[in-house]
């Protein structure tokens, strides 16, 4: 992991910053992303950070999908010492979420302090539902790193351990009882009817909460075009998708 400087000038625009206690993760605007390019000695890695600038150039709406968050110890945010970026916004409720550091920070918790704040910011986001991330076997210090941001273990094949983490159910329903509760003591202490005043406002907390609860079901189910449809069959569309867009790239850079 080649080391860079955050350029100040460019910290001022107006972003998300992550913070714990410990680390201070920030999203990449393009001029950082083009230094970050410049420093890099591996080409492979070059190459992907480019090909991320080129689709957030042409989709700017999404581009802080296609960028890279700057790890930064929080004692000195002037010093990358990783990164963590995604593949785009989210396909079928789903993101593909990627990671990198220096060799001495792969088994430090400051990384998965860094996957935590960024993949619960993506949790909150509207329309996704689900982060997978996909780690070679040999990488034990990246894999404990994201067991300890609370990726879950799912499957591995050929040598590539994969990873998710999802986004809990919504809880409307157990809000919503605590509501009636409260608003059925003070409704049955100032109609001396207790057992009344509760009945009613927690039957009506269960049914607002339930409600909701159900409204959220729906929603995701809409998203992911599933109700708990095989990983294999997201993979397939994914894949599906992926190469779509890669046809299209390719066919726009032809005709240029």
């Amino acid at each position: 992991m080649d080391k860079y400087l955050i350029c100040e000038e460019s910290r001022k625009a107006k972003r998300p910053v992550l913070k714990s206690s410990d680390v201070v993760v920030t999203p990449l605007i393009s001029p950082e992303m083009v230094k970050l390019i410049d420093h890099q000695t591996d080409e492979a890695s070059k190459a992907l950070y480019m090909n991320m600038l080129d689709r957030a150039s042409k989709d700017p709406e999404n581009g802080i999908w296609y960028t890279c968050w700057d790890i930064a110890l929080k004692h000195d945010e002037k010093q990358s010492i990783g990164v963590v970026y995604f593949d785009g916004p989210a396909e079928y409720g789903i993101v593909k979420l990627s990671f990198a550091c220096e060799n001495r920070y792969k088994w430090e918790r400051v990384i998965a302090d860094a996957l935590r704040l960024v993949s619960e910011w993506a949790l909150v986001q509207d329309g996704v539902y689900e982060i997978d991330t996909y780690i070679p076997t040999s990488e034990d210090g990246y894999i404990r790193n994201a067991e300890r941001a609370d990726f879950i273990y799912r499957e591995e094949v050929d040598g590539i351990e994969f990873y998710s983490k999802e986004k809990p159910p919504s809880s409307w329903m157990g809000l919503y009882l605590f509501i009636g509760l409260i608003v059925g003591f003070i409704v049955g202490y100032v109609f001396s009817s207790m057992i009344i005043g509760m009945a009613v406002s927690v039957i009506a907390g269960i049914l607002v909460g339930g409600i909701l609860d159900q409204k959220e079901t729906v929603a995701r189910e809409n998203v992911t075009g599933q109700k708990r449809q095989s990983r294999r069959v997201i993979a397939k569309k994914r894949k599906e998708a992926a190469a779509l867009r890669a046809a299209k790239e390719k066919k726009e850079e032809s005709e240029e």
